[in-house]
């Protein structure tokens, strides 16, 4: 086994910030670092950090600290790659991507799962059959929701291997361009 330690932050060494960006930006990192060594790490578990710098009151102000001009056009491609929000709770998750999809420019189209029921008769000759609507409600954990929402420009992540030999594998990402009629609603 060979270690390998990474010494280089490539997150500032590409920064096109101005000066005063990459200083916050080097703060930052050395603040990163040193939670990292478990100093600045308050005996009850709590983590200080700089208030002025480092705290958003609102979900908008985030949005609009991270994603800076999303609501004016279709941001391009590599947009997303270099903008990134990690929230520690699946409900986290789809509350903010629910609200960045909602500031995003454009229609936004709906794609729903396959939604067919198999009726099986039981033992005393009465199934009672249970609705599409309810079935497209649950949301069992490490399952995808039933629909999707999206809008064109918006980032894709796909969830299984579909076409290895083209590049279409579990964890790739994508940008949205449009889907065809038969499967919008």
């Amino acid at each position: 086994m060979h270690v390998l330690h990474l010494r280089l932050n490539v997150r500032l060494l590409n920064s096109t910030l101005s000066r005063t960006s990459i200083n916050d930006e080097q703060a930052f990192e050395k603040w990163l670092l040193s939670v990292g060594h478990g100093k600045d790490i308050v005996p009850d578990g709590t983590i200080a950090f700089d208030a002025r710098s480092m705290r958003v009151n609102t979900v908008d102000d985030l949005i609009n600290c991270i994603y800076p001009h999303i609501c004016d056009a279709v941001p391009p491609s590599q947009y997303f790659l270099d903008h990134l929000i990690l929230a520690p709770r699946n409900t986290d998750v789809d509350q903010l991507n629910s609200a960045v999809l909602s500031k995003l420019p454009g229609e936004e189209i709906i794609l729903y799962s396959a939604g067919n029921v198999e009726n099986k008769i039981g033992a005393d000759g009465y199934q009672d059959p249970l609705p599409v609507e309810l079935l497209k409600s649950l949301q069992p954990p490490e399952f995808p929701a039933g629909e999707l929402r999206l809008k064109k420009g918006c980032p894709l992540i796909l969830l299984r291997n579909l076409a290895p030999g083209r590049g279409l594998c579990n964890g790739t990402r994508m940008v949205f361009k449009h889907a065809t009629h038969e499967f919008c609603k």
